[in-house]
């Protein structure tokens, strides 16, 4: 393998030089920038790029419930229903998808790494910026619309009213919706956030090594401002939901938006 490099984003220089070269391959299979697939790995993963990272709404909502963990996890919040889909499982009984999340927040980084292109195996080829390979994560359907396009609305009923209460984070103007527009304007910032500093990936060694990034300054400070604010608010709601006293009364936090767009209607609720 030649000489490589990609996006310094947050958490990637967790990854050795051969998990990093096998990132890599993982995103030009896909015909993907890997600075693309590096940007949302480190998003979803919290910058921990870990099989085993678990989505926290979910792991507050069992806490608070008293229930087992059930829950998007690893290196794209891999939904249960996902899991369960990809290991050639029946979705929609429950004991399947709750077998095969604990079956992939075991596996190592490589072994998951490979159900990537599974996962995008139906919409890579409308993949055409970060943007839309964020989206192929967040909501596929979603992938082409005008960045107005409103997903989750605050006090909505139904689905939309749900997207909005698991995605408040992303409300930047605080107008009450949860636009395209605003999801795509938050995977842009972890892509600014970098600074352009990137890793090169030297051929037939283990040596990975840091270059000074190129990218404008002023456009890092906006960006780490960005993602500050969509972390500050989501701090903020994790008080909020441990502080509510009636635990029946809230909506599963597990029911994420990953899995309700793939049928087109929201799943059962656990």
């Amino acid at each position: 393998m030649t000489e490589r490099n990609i996006l310094k984003v947050r958490g990637i220089d967790r990854l050795s030089a051969a998990e990093l070269r096998l990132f890599i391959a993982c995103a030009d299979g896909l015909g993907f920038d890997p600075d693309w697939l590096g940007c949302v790995v480190s998003f979803e993963s919290a910058g921990s790029f870990s099989p085993a990272q678990r989505n926290q709404w979910a792991e507050l909502d069992a806490k608070k419930k008293g229930k087992s963990f059930y829950g998007a996890v690893g290196l794209i919040q891999f939904m249960p229903g996902t899991c369960a889909s990809l290991l050639g499982l029946e979705p929609t009984v429950r004991a399947n998808c709750e077998s095969a999340m604990h079956r992939f927040e075991a596996m190592s980084f490589e072994e998951q790494l490979s159900y990537v292109p599974k996962y995008f195996a139906p919409y890579k080829t409308r993949v055409k910026s970060l943007e839309g390979c964020y989206l192929g994560v967040f909501m596929p359907d979603a992938m082409g619309r005008a960045e107005s396009y409103v997903l989750g609305q605050r006090n909505a009923e139904g689905f939309i009213g749900r997207v909005y209460e698991q995605n408040r984070g992303f409300d930047k103007n605080d107008d009450g919706n949860v636009t395209l527009g605003e999801i795509c304007s938050t995977i842009r910032a972890v892509r600014d956030a970098a600074g352009g500093r990137r890793l090169v990936v030297e051929a037939g060694t283990p040596v990975v090594v840091e270059v000074a990034g190129d990218g404008d300054e002023a456009a890092r400070i906006n960006a780490e401002s960005v993602l500050a604010s969509v972390f500050e608010t989501s701090t903020r709601m994790v008080g909020e939901l441990m502080s509510r006293d009636t635990a029946d009364s809230d909506p599963d936090l597990a029911v994420m938006v990953a899995d309700v767009k793939k049928d087109g209607e929201p799943p059962e609720l656990a």
